[in-house]
């Protein structure tokens, strides 16, 4: 389009740089030059930079967290600049150890270290794009890079099952991971797409003999069925439901 830049390729934060180094010329206006541009851009990496331990600080603080290293605040802070299908990864983190705290609250489990772990599940896409690994095997070296205990570290990078979830805290950090990514509005999804799976757990609930009409609802994360009384029985109603999630 005219009078249109779309800035590409690069890093993360090479290309949040350049973001607002056409900015800030943007604002001021006036004729650019390479040293009106080389300006912009050292002012901007400092914008930038500023921008990363403002929110790392700040989720740091809503979590609970104290003496962060300054290593691991910028890992953090990076996060506030990557997405996963349109859901920002640093707030999903937030929201990963808010809710594995209180799943761990209910059910006795460590808070600090479900809490702790939740939060740094995903600090390994800090450096996803510089890394062949997967994000959850650098979340582990960079969790061991800063000392961090073998409860936390573990909780922390089990949550894809790289390594068996061997504690409740791995399953718990597993299980919020879960719900901060799959509750409504959280990530992008086409309406053909969402339909097209709604439509897929309802055919397949209905496929069951003695099942008349199923209703996918809480965007596919359940499934209504109501079945034929003449088929099947309350003692059978059990069986059906396991079959069906199955």
């Amino acid at each position: 389009l005219p009078k249109t830049i779309t800035i590409g390729k690069g890093k993360l934060l090479s290309r949040q740089v350049v973001k607002h180094a056409i900015k800030l010329m943007e604002k001021r206006g006036g004729e650019i030059s390479p040293k009106v541009i080389d300006a912009a851009m050292v002012e901007a990496e400092k914008l930038v930079e500023k921008m990363m331990v403002d929110k790392a600080k700040q989720a740091v603080k809503m979590i609970g967290l104290k003496e962060v290293p300054e290593g691991v605040l910028k890992h953090i802070g990076r996060l506030h600049f990557r997405t996963s299908y349109g859901q920002n990864a640093l707030r999903h983190c937030i929201e990963v150890g808010m809710f594995a705290g209180l799943i761990a609250a209910e059910v006795g489990a460590d808070i600090e270290v479900a809490r702790v772990a939740g939060f740094f599940h995903d600090i390994g896409k800090s450096l996803s794009e510089e890394s062949d690994k997967g994000h959850d095997f650098i979340t582990k070296d960079i969790l061991e890079e800063f000392h961090y205990p073998e409860n936390i570290i573990h909780a922390a990078w089990a949550h894809h099952e790289a390594e068996p979830a061997r504690t409740l805290e791995a399953k718990i950090v597993m299980a919020a991971d879960a719900l901060s990514a799959s509750r409504p509005g959280a990530r992008l999804e086409s309406l053909e797409r969402y339909l097209e799976r709604i439509r897929a757990l309802e055919t397949t609930a209905s496929s069951f003999p003695g099942v008349k009409k199923s209703y996918a609802i809480s965007a596919g994360r359940e499934v209504r069925i109501l079945v034929d009384p003449q088929q099947i029985t309350d003692q059978q109603l059990g069986e059906l439901a396991r079959n069906v999630a199955e």
